[in-house]
């Protein structure tokens, strides 16, 4: 019997003799899948990362970017605020729900290694 993967043994236990090659193609196909998984959760991580440093910096531009034509009187001021400081919350928001995300795939990158493991 040729070398086989844990994977393979353990399928192979259960089925008939002469299933060994299908289960080879299978594994064979899973393992491209769960590789190709894997690339697009780190290509997505990626893409996540972009954002937030765009969003940073987005959040330091509002953050210093007081809009002094806002700020004539103190009622004007007291109007400017809130729309200031939603500026910089949404700002925190976009980030915080890109690290959310990131942490997500990171998981899923994780599962899937351990899956490809067991695989082999």
């Amino acid at each position: 019997m040729s070398e086989q993967s844990k994977f393979v043994a353990l399928v192979l236990g259960s089925l008939e003799q002469g299933d060994e090659g299908k289960v080879a193609k299978f594994q064979k196909k899973a393992v491209k899948y769960l590789t190709k998984q894997v690339a697009l959760a780190q290509e997505k991580i990626e893409k996540l990362e972009e954002k937030n440093d765009e969003a940073g910096e987005e959040y330091a531009e509002a953050f210093v970017g007081v809009d002094v034509s806002k700020c004539s009187t103190g009622d004007a001021i007291e109007k400017y605020i809130p729309s200031y400081f939603k500026t910089l919350q949404s700002k925190d928001e976009e980030i915080a729900g890109n690290n959310e995300e990131i942490k997500a795939l990171k998981e899923v990158i994780v599962l899937r290694k351990k899956q490809l493991n067991e695989l082999a």
